[in-house]
């Protein structure tokens, strides 16, 4: 597989870097997560920023990570830390496959 040369602050498609969406989309999950400091949280969202936000918050490759992620499919994160503890790839092929 052919990677692209990746830029997360270039514009490369709509109206925000994948950085602006990271941090978008960051501040909108900590904003939950304050609110709902003592439960477990469900966020859906698409797997674009899905992808960014786990690979930042567990410090993985994020294009690895959404390559990998179907229709539907799911990432769970530890909290607080952040750690990804599973990733679903798709319904067809749940497998709980690290991340690295």
């Amino acid at each position: 597989m052919i990677r692209p040369n990746l830029s997360p602050d270039q514009l490369v498609f709509g109206e925000e870097t994948a950085a602006q969406a990271r941090q978008r989309f960051g501040d909108a999950v900590a904003g939950v997560l304050a609110e709902h400091t003592e439960q477990n949280v469900v966020i859906v969202a698409h797997g674009t920023v899905i992808a960014l936000y786990a690979a930042a918050a567990a410090g993985v490759d994020g294009y690895a990570l959404w390559r990998r992620l179907g229709l539907p499919s799911w990432v769970v994160l530890e909290r607080p830390g952040g750690e990804i503890v599973t990733v679903v790839e798709s319904l067809e092929a749940p497998n709980g496959a690290e991340v690295g």
